[in-house]
Order: C-alpha cells, then sequence, then structure tokens
C-alpha cells in the first residue's frame, strides 16, 4: 500500500510513456492504494466463511459492492444530483468506498456466525512443529505462485502499455466485462476448493472425484453459454463508450478472442484453484503456473511486440495460448488422481 501510494508515479512509468495517462493514472493509485488492506482482510473472511458454508454472506457483500461502486461511479464521476464532478478521482473514491462496504458486510457476517455456531476465536501463534512444516510445505508453493503470477500479469500490463495509447485504451475498454465474466463464475473455483476438500477430508477419494468433474462441467456449461452471449453482444458493449472507432473496433475483436478462451480460463481456475489445490498438492499448481506464465505466456508476448510488431489483437490472441497448456497439464494431473490426498 505504501509503495503504490508514495511511488505510484514511476510505477505506472513502466506500464507506459503517456504523460497524460502517468498523471491521470498517478491520482487514481495514490487514492486506491488505501483499498488494499480491506480488500485482503475481506478476503480472508470470506474464505472463512464460505470453508463453514456461510458462502452467502460474501456473495451478498460483493453483490451490494458492486451496486454501491457502480452508484457512487455514477454520482461521483459525472457529478450528478448535486454531487461535485470529480473525474477519476472521483472513480477512485467509489472503489474505496465500496471495497470498505464489502469489509464492513464481511465482517458483521463473521461476528453473526462465530454468535451463532457458538465458535471463540483463538488468537495464538503457537503452533506444533510439525503443524509449521506442513503449513509452509503448503502455503509457501502457493504464495510464490501467486507472486510470480502477478508479476508476470504486471510484465504483461507493461508490454500493451507500450504498444501504444489506441492499443492500450482498447484493451482497458475490454477489462471491466473480463474482469466481471471471470470474477462471476470464479465462485466455482472456490466453491470445488471448499467441496472437494471436505471430500477428501472424509477419505471419500470417489465421490471427491465425480463431485470435481461435476463442477467442471457445470463450469463449462456456464462459460460456453456467456462466451455466446459476450460474442453476440460485442458490439453493443463497445459502443457504450465514447471513444475513436479504431477503438471501439480493436476492443471487440479482443472480446471474442477473450470469450473463445473463456472456457478454457474458467477450466483452469476450477482445477487449478480449487480441485487439485484441495488435495494439497501446491507444488504442481505452482510448477504450472511458473512454466504457463514465464516459460510460455511471457516469451510469446514479448515476440508478438518486440519482434514481430504486432498489435494488441495479435499480442493478446498469442499470450492467450498459454491457458491451453495450463488445461492440459491439469487435465492429465486430474486423471491420474494422485492429487486425491487427505489432510486431515
Amino acid at each position: 500500500m505504501l509503495t503504490a501510494g508514495c511511488f505510484s508515479t514511476q510505477i505506472l512509468g513502466l506500464y507506459t510513456t503517456d504523460a497524460s495517462i502517468i498523471n491521470t493514472g498517478t491520482v487514481y493509485f495514490r487514492i486506491i492504494a488505501f483499498s488494499y488492506i480491506p480488500m485482503a482482510i475481506s478476503n480472508i473472511l470470506s474464505s472463512w466463511l464460505r470453508c463453514r458454508e456461510h458462502a452467502v454472506i460474501p456473495f451478498l457483500a460483493s453483490f451490494g459492492a458492486v451496486g454501491v461502486n457502480t452508484g457512487l461511479n455514477y454520482l461521483l464521476i459525472f457529478g450528478t444530483f448535486g454531487f461535485p464532478c470529480m473525474g477519476i478521482k472521483g472513480a477512485a473514491i467509489a472503489t474505496l468506498i465500496s471495497q470498505l462496504f464489502n469489509l464492513g458486510v464481511i465482517a458483521a457476517g463473521f461476528a453473526i456466525c462465530i454468535r451463532k455456531d457458538g465458535d471463540k476465536p483463538v488468537w495464538s501463534v503457537h503452533f506444533s512443529k510439525i503443524t509449521i512444516k506442513d503449513y509452509f510445505i503448503m502455503i509457501m508453493p502457493i504464495l510464490i505462485s501467486e507472486f510470480l503470477w502477478s508479476l508476470g500479469q504486471n510484465v504483461e500490463s507493461a508490454v500493451y502499455g507500450h504498444l501504444g495509447t489506441s492499443n492500450l485504451a482498447a484493451y482497458t475498454l475490454t477489462c471491466p466485462i473480463q474482469e466481471l465474466i471471470v470474477g462471476a463464475l470464479s465462485g466455482l473455483s472456490a466453491a470445488a476448493g471448499v467441496m472437494v476438500g471436505k471430500r477428501l477430508g472424509r477419505k471419500e477419494y470417489d465421490e471427491a472425484y465425480t463431485e470435481s468433474k461435476k463442477i467442471m462441467y457445470a463450469g463449462l456449461a456456464g462459460a460456453v453459454v456467456v462466451s455466446t452471449l459476450l460474442i453476440t453482444m460485442a458490439g453493443v458493449y463497445t459502443k457504450l463508450y465514447h471513444v475513436d472507432d479504431n477503438v471501439k473496433a480493436l476492443g471487440k475483436i479482443l472480446l471474442i478472442v477473450f470469450a473463445l478462451y473463456a472456457p478454457v480460463k474458467v477450466e483452469n481456475m476450477i482445477l487449478g484453484g480449487g480441485i487439485i489445490r484441495s488435495g494439497g498438492n501446491t507444488k504442481i499448481i505452482m510448477v504450472i503456473d511458473i512454466v504457463g506464465t514465464w516459460c510460455i505466456g511471457i516469451p510469446l508476448c514479448l515476440l508478438a511486440a518486440h519482434v514481430f510488431k504486432w498489435g494488441i489483437v495479435g499480442v493478446y490472441t498469442l499470450l492467450t495460448t498459454e491457458e491451453i497448456f495450463r488445461l492440459v497439464v491439469s487435465l492429465i494431473i486430474f486423471k491420474k488422481r494422485k492429487w486425491m490426498i487427505s489432510l486431515s
């Protein structure tokens, strides 16, 4: 948070050389940085609630936060109903307030569930040596994987930023709808982790495998339906933005490419982020993520941008092929069933 707030100009300079974008982004960055801590706490409490089968609380909190964010964006960006017209600063404030709202609802739900279930949180850092070792073995690959994946995403964004303002604008135009779809379907990943993990904990391996396949089929069906709708409505979505026609055309193509890869991406989230990880085999997921991002995705991205001199569509399309590698390897691991280990 301190890094983002204090060095926002320097950080944004890594992604683009456009001074107007850097200046505008700095204003947004310095406000949005304060939302990182509420967001982190919300994620931790949400995970606890989902594991205790209170998943409706995080859902309602997230749904409400989206409504708060959307409403405040309308009020603060454009200055409607007597509110000040704040532009990008208003968007940042709206996001910060929505994250605080999300945390408030989840924290209240957490407190109610503890009281209802009769649980008393134990604020202790004392663990046995075996427990520390087990946690370390399982958690470190996840931390390394998530860090390197996030770093890879930043490298990709930097490449996009240096493709030119129009290319960057086209990609940015598609981000809200991409995040909405991925966010909606990522719930299946969290559900898979909880449901399959409980089966494995009871050593119900056949049931865990069967349930895993059902969740994968559900995710595939949902992704296909959403992708079909997105391909059909891509042109309508881009017309909502007051941007150059070239940016709209590029944005439409990017949405279609995203829609075609969406089923693969969703299956990867369910398999890697939920099913296989629930068995405690986090090392193999780390390897898949590192190889997919740093040995396939990033090299292809740099090759397309700096050697082939392709535009945003070509770079994005070639980069996204890493999802195919992830899916093929994950399916092979899934079918071998060696990931099914009881952690209890």
